[in-house]
């Protein structure tokens, strides 16, 4: 994805703890920056927590930087025990209480996660947008998006990234992906993540998570 200028227009700035798609407070912006971070995180003396919070479990990875190349160290699968009428308060705390016990049991230290969303709350459109630099389309990416995003454009967190340029009709246009993520939907894993003791600081969508 393309990276963010320094003052993005309100429409498509940053939900509080996550930026797009999307990363949490003071991660890299777009896809770009986020495939390098986790690059630098795998190949450098690093380490971070894989976390997929899904309907009925948890699945977490935990990767650290050694021998050479990125080694799964541990994982775990942990079951979502809901009842069908509990709150989200409920199921927020049981999701924080599972990931507290896991990293207990398994002694990990890392407060570094990296996390997705997906479903309802996601929107991935491939179209094509006028000949623009990075800049202008960011400045203007909230109008050149909404015919295609069937949220408020106010309630989403935007990103792009620009796939090559064509003509058509005489008009230089690119093929762009196009990203729509809920700004609630993100708001939710980063304060899973934050009570768990956690630090988010990749949320990216789960087609194109690694």
């Amino acid at each position: 994805m393309a990276n963010a200028p320094a003052n993005p227009p309100p429409a498509s700035a940053p939900a509080k703890g996550a930026a797009a798609p999307v990363a949490a407070p003071g991660a890299p912006t777009g896809f770009g920056k986020i495939k390098a971070q986790l690059q630098s995180m795998l190949l450098g003396s690093k380490e971070i927590l894989g976390v997929d919070i899904g309907s009925y479990s948890i699945k977490v990875a935990y990767i650290k930087n050694e021998g050479g190349g990125p080694q799964l160290k541990a994982w775990g699968l942990l079951p979502l025990d809901l009842n069908p009428e509990a709150s989200p308060e409920q199921k927020k705390q049981q999701a924080v209480n599972l990931l507290r016990a896991f990293l207990i049991q398994k002694q990990i230290q890392v407060k570094e996660a990296a996390t997705s969303v997906s479903g309802n709350a996601v929107i991935v459109r491939y179209v094509k947008f006028p000949r623009l630099n990075k800049d202008e389309l960011w400045a203007t990416l909230a109008t050149e998006a909404e015919p295609f995003i069937p949220f408020d454009i106010k309630d989403v967190q935007l990103g792009f990234h620009i796939l090559g340029e064509l003509t058509e009709e005489g008009q230089k246009k690119m093929e762009t992906v196009l990203v729509a993520a809920k700004k609630d939907a993100i708001q939710a894993r980063v304060e899973v993540l934050e009570a768990a003791g956690l630090k988010p600081t990749i949320i990216d969508v789960d087609s194109f998570a690694l």
